[in-house]
C-alpha cells in the first residue's frame, strides 16, 4: 500500500491538536507517529522519538510480561484501558491509559493508538480522602456507642468499632450495607424511622425503639441528625445510638 506523505503531515498536525498524549505504533511497539504533549512530557523530540520502542519511552510498570494495554489491544482486537505507573525522567506518573488496535482493510493488525492521561491530582485526592476516612474513622472509634452513618438510601458510609461490634464485625465490612437489615428495629419498616424522617424533614429526631439483633431485642435511643452539604442538599444522616436496657432494667426494679 502506498502511502501519501502529505496525508501523514495532516494526521501529525490532528494528533498535535490533541491535549492529552497520544503515540501510534508498529506491531513490534515502534513509535511511528505521537504528538506534542507526549513529547512534552518525555521532553525529547520528535526525532528522539519516532523509530524508539515505546516501552523503553514510557518505562510503565505494565510494560514488563506482555500485558500493557498495547499488546493487549493488539492481541484481542479490542480497546483496552488500563491504569499503571509511567516511570518518566525521574519521576513516577500514574496514568491511566487506553490503546485501540489498528487493522489493515483485510482486518490484520499492523498497530496500535494509544492516549493517556496524567491522573497524578486525581490519585492525591483520593489519598487525602482516605486521609480524611481514617481520621474520621478514629474518632467515631473513641465514641463508646454506636454511631452510624447513613446515604439517602440507608446504606452505611460510616460505622464506629462499638456498632460493629454489636454484629461482631470489622466495621469495613459492615459498609454499604443497609442499616434497617441489620438492626431491624420495631420502626424501620415504611421509611419512617428517625433517620429517614430526620433526611426527608432536615432536623434533628430523636425516638425510644427496639433493635433485634440475632436473638437479641435491644431497647434503643436514637438521635438522627441530617447532614447537609454545601449546596443545601442532604446527603445522609448521621445516627448516634444509645442502648437503654441499664436504664430499663433499673426503671422496673423500682415499678411495683
Amino acid at each position: 500500500m502506498v502511502i501519501d506523505t502529505s496525508d501523514l503531515g495532516f494526521c501529525q498536525n490532528i494528533l498535535n491538536g490533541i491535549a492529552k498524549p497520544v503515540i501510534q505504533v508498529r506491531t513490534d511497539r515502534t513509535i511511528e507517529m505521537i504528538n506534542d504533549a507526549a513529547l512534552d512530557i518525555l521532553n525529547i523530540s520528535r526525532d528522539q522519538a519516532v523509530g524508539q520502542k515505546c516501552d523503553l519511552l514510557f518505562r510503565t510498570d505494565d510494560c514488563e510480561g506482555g500485558e500493557c494495554a498495547i499488546l493487549r489491544a493488539m492481541r484481542e482486537k479490542r480497546k483496552i484501558e488500563s491504569e499503571t505507573i509511567a516511570h518518566i525522567r525521574g519521576n513516577d506518573i500514574p496514568i491511566r491509559y487506553y490503546a485501540s488496535p489498528l487493522c489493515n482493510e483485510s482486518g490484520e493488525v499492523i498497530g496500535a493508538v494509544e492516549y493517556f492521561e496524567d491522573i497524578s491530582d486525581l490519585k492525591k485526592k483520593e489519598e487525602d480522602l482516605k486521609l480524611v476516612k481514617e481520621k474520621m474513622q478514629g474518632v467515631l472509634n473513641g465514641v463508646a456507642t454506636p454511631v452510624i452513618a447513613i446515604d439517602i438510601n440507608q446504606k452505611i458510609t460510616h460505622i464506629n468499632k462499638a456498632g460493629a461490634d454489636l454484629f461482631q464485625k470489622h466495621p469495613e465490612d459492615l459498609i454499604g450495607s443497609f442499616c434497617h437489615t441489620l438492626f431491624n428495629t420495631d420502626v424501620c419498616q415504611g421509611k419512617n424511622c428517625a433517620t429517614m424522617r430526620s433526611i426527608r424533614e432536615q432536623r434533628i429526631i430523636t425516638e425510644e425503639t427496639v433493635a433485634h439483633i440475632g436473638e437479641k431485642n435491644i431497647p434503643i435511643l436514637i438521635t438522627a441528625t441530617p447532614i447537609i452539604d454545601d449546596q443545601g442538599i442532604c446527603t445522609g444522616a448521621v445516627e448516634f445510638i444509645i442502648n437503654l436496657t441499664e436504664q430499663k432494667a433499673a426503671i422496673q426494679a423500682f415499678l411495683p
